[in-house]
């Protein structure tokens, strides 16, 4: 190794007065001495197959468990992302109901609405005609005002009332 003379990197002496193996050698110079270092080529190439082997099934093992821990979260993942997915479907469909029964509701209450605002109007345009029809009668046309002024007060307090629950609902 040291007839080589080569330094600080790895070389392949073959030695004849042994037979036909060799060695690897490293050769390290300081000032005042050398370094050597040395493995038979024998120790090398039968311990290359072990390492080789060894080294595959590491690998393997190693892609094994991180294929493992990718699919435990993705499916972990994909058990989450289902329920949240659930849980918005829940929401949704509730919020549905809802609008549904408002909806149901508001129908119900125009309804009845329409009907109650109806029966005063009609009586007040009935008493104006009825009050228009007896113009010579004073005391006819008076108690047709005064249901008028009744009907008028009651449609009055209706309105209101829809007024007052529509600022409500829109609190």
């Amino acid at each position: 190794i040291k007839q080589r003379g080569v330094y600080d990197r790895m070389v392949y002496v073959r030695d004849t007065g042994m037979g036909t193996s060799g060695y690897f050698g490293y050769t390290e110079k300081g000032r005042d001495y050398y370094v050597y270092a040395f493995l038979p080529e024998a120790a090398v190439f039968t311990t290359t197959p072990k390492n080789i082997i060894f080294v595959v099934i590491s690998y393997t093992l190693i892609i094994l468990l991180i294929e493992l821990v990718r699919r435990r979260t993705m499916h972990s993942y994909q058990e989450e992302k289902l329920l949240q997915e659930k849980a918005y479907q829940e929401s949704l469909e509730k919020a549905a109901h809802k609008a549904e029964a408002a909806n149901v509701a508001k129908t119900e209450f125009l309804q009845r609405m329409s009907h109650d605002i109806r029966t005063p109007m009609n009586g007040i345009v009935g008493m104006l005609d009825i009050a228009d029809k007896n113009v010579e009668n004073p005391d006819m046309v008076r108690r047709c005002h005064r249901k008028i002024q009744i009907a008028a007060e009651y449609l009055l307090s209706l309105i209101n009332d829809v007024l007052d629950m529509s600022k409500l609902e829109a609190k």
